[in-house]
């Protein structure tokens, strides 16, 4: 048996480390930050990420398909299957996650109190988290998420399923 057949599908490397670390900074600004700019980018990022993947969908093949299914599938439960599935309109699962979420994250300023310029500052320039848009780019965040842990679902049953045949193969011969 080659070592090819106990090969894990998940690799840590210290790309995807800093990929990883960037995603999350990323998004911990984007909550924080929560405005229409945000709001747009995001909306834009997901529209770009399932356009990505109908296109690898139909065009690659092999394990990037498998990836590109994966997110696809979510981000279309997502948009349509699970409001009607569960017959809340246009709330989601994730819409109620960033509601019950909200009131823990906007209570205190995120400021340093001895610096009463600080302080003064963070006020008029921003005030505290702004509820019509904290939800909305937590929901795209969430769907980023998940659609991309569909994704390494899709490509981890996909190579399960090419080490199946592998072996299968190796032992009729």
């Amino acid at each position: 048996m080659s070592n090819d057949q106990f090969a894990s599908p998940f690799r840590l490397t210290i790309r995807s480390l800093f990929l990883w670390t960037t995603i999350v900074a990323l998004s911990f600004g984007a909550l924080l930050f929560a405005n229409e700019w945000w709001l747009a980018a995001l909306s834009l990022l997901v529209g770009l990420a399932a356009t990505w993947a109908a296109i690898v969908a139909v065009v690659d093949r092999r394990a990037r398909r498998a990836f590109a299914v994966g997110v696809l599938a979510w981000i279309l439960v997502q948009a349509f299957v699970l409001p009607e599935l569960l017959g809340t309109g246009s709330r989601l699962p994730t819409t109620r996650l960033m509601t019950a979420i909200f009131p823990l994250v906007a209570g205190p300023e995120l400021v340093d109190y001895r610096n009463p310029v600080a302080v003064q500052q963070w006020r008029q320039s921003r005030g505290r988290f702004q509820q019509e848009f904290f939800i909305p780019v937590g929901d795209l965040l969430c769907t980023l998420l998940l659609s991309g842990a569909c994704g390494m679902l899709g490509q981890f049953v996909y190579v399960g399923r090419v080490r199946n045949d592998r072996v299968a193969t190796k032992v009729v011969e």
